[in-house]
């Protein structure tokens, strides 16, 4: 509730165009061979639809923005656990995680993150290089090599602290509000969207759980969920030393 009434004191904005020819271009990024979610709807029942069906589809998704409504079972999350090897199988951490989400809600997501990573590349920080168009890995280690060596150089000693998070936790609340102060009203509203009343089942080989609700985290498989989470972590306070972030794992060097 408290998300929803954070969505309701964003100033009313207008709606982002309808989708169009951008529905081709995000289904060529789908993955083929996807397990479905609950719907049971292949990725190939979507790639492969003609012209006129593209056409529907296009005009479906793009209804979703002004109803703010979604399909109950797009908000539902199949989790298979797979047991780690050579772990103790009794020990539930031992086992991994496995998010089969409905197709069509993935390509929604999928739809949203093009229209809006021109934005979130503005504001993102320059020292966070996950999931980013010409940034990777390798440009933090270069960078920070060079920055080490020209500590050398000046006869100084470079300390590091490297931090890698074990689950990337996500309060939805407080992301919502991030979001207001920072993206289009739409996404924010659309994410507040996705977001809402999701529920998830674990199946572990013949037995399956009951319905859980899922009130803050983002799942695995979540197409929005490493930019969704660099948006969330952006505002990391300033500190002396300089930091090399890839989405959740930090190194700050001083």
């Amino acid at each position: 509730m408290q998300g929803r009434t954070l969505l309701q004191q964003v100033s009313d904005k207008s709606l982002p165009h309808p989708f169009t020819e951008e529905i081709s271009a995000a289904l060529q990024k789908i993955k083929p061979a996807t397990a479905p979610g609950y719907d049971n709807i292949y990725v190939e029942f979507l790639k492969y639809l003609g012209p006129k069906a593209r056409i529907w589809l296009s005009k479906f998704f793009s209804r979703i923005m002004p109803t703010q409504s979604i399909q109950k079972i797009w908000r539902k999350a199949k989790v298979i656990a797979i047991e780690k090897p050579d772990k103790d199988p009794c020990l539930a951490a031992n086992y991994r995680p496995i998010s089969l989400l409905s197709v069509c809600y993935k390509l929604l997501e999928r739809l949203a993150l093009q229209r809006i990573s021109p934005t979130v590349e503005v504001l993102l920080s320059p020292n966070q290089a996950g999931f980013r168009k010409g940034r990777s890995t390798c440009d933090h280690f270069a960078a920070l090599t060079t920055f080490i060596e020209n500590g050398f150089k000046q006869n100084l000693k470079t300390g590091a602290v490297f931090l890698d998070l074990t689950a990337a936790y996500v309060w939805y609340a407080g992301l919502l509000y991030k979001l207001s102060k920072s993206m289009p009203y739409w996404f924010t509203r659309l994410v507040g969207l996705l977001l809402r009343d999701r529920r998830c089942r674990v199946h572990m080989g013949n037995d399956t759980s009951s319905w859980r609700p899922q009130r803050n985290g983002l799942l695995q498989g979540f197409v929005l969920a490493p930019i969704l989470y660099k948006l969330y972590s952006n505002d990391l306070p300033v500190t002396r030393g300089r930091k090399f972030i890839y989405t959740d794992d930090i190194c700050l060097a001083i």
